[in-house]
């Protein structure tokens, strides 16, 4: 059968999430590896080191007064690529990724009950 969800670390479930984004070197340490989820920008863990919320929208500001302000993205992937939702945590409970322009389909049987 397939792999389970349930059977991973969030390491690898969030590996796998992020695994057909246009952009993964934010996620990424200066050899390619993976960093540990903890450093992921925007993606808070409870205190048994799992994923409770994923927040990826990108801050652009308003660019008023012609200030050329340019927002708080450094950090956060940018837009393009697919994802499947398959792998998110199942402890996870808040999801913001707009903007991302990411393509995927999701299997509602997939998603968690609790």
């Amino acid at each position: 059968g397939r792999p389970s969800p349930a059977s991973m670390s969030h390491q690898t479930l969030m590996e796998l999430l992020v695994s057909d984004f246009a952009d993964k070197d934010v996620f990424r340490d200066s050899l390619g590896y993976f960093n540990e989820i903890r450093l992921w920008k925007k993606v808070t863990l409870n205190e048994k080191s799992e994923v409770i919320s994923i927040d990826w929208e990108q801050d652009v500001g308003f660019g008023l007064f012609d200030d050329d302000y340019q927002g708080d993205t450094e950090g956060l992937p940018k837009s393009g690529g697919s994802i499947n939702l398959r792998w998110l945590p199942p402890t996870l409970t808040y999801l913001k990724i707009p903007e991302l322009h990411l393509e995927g389909t999701i299997d509602t049987r997939d998603l968690s009950r609790s």
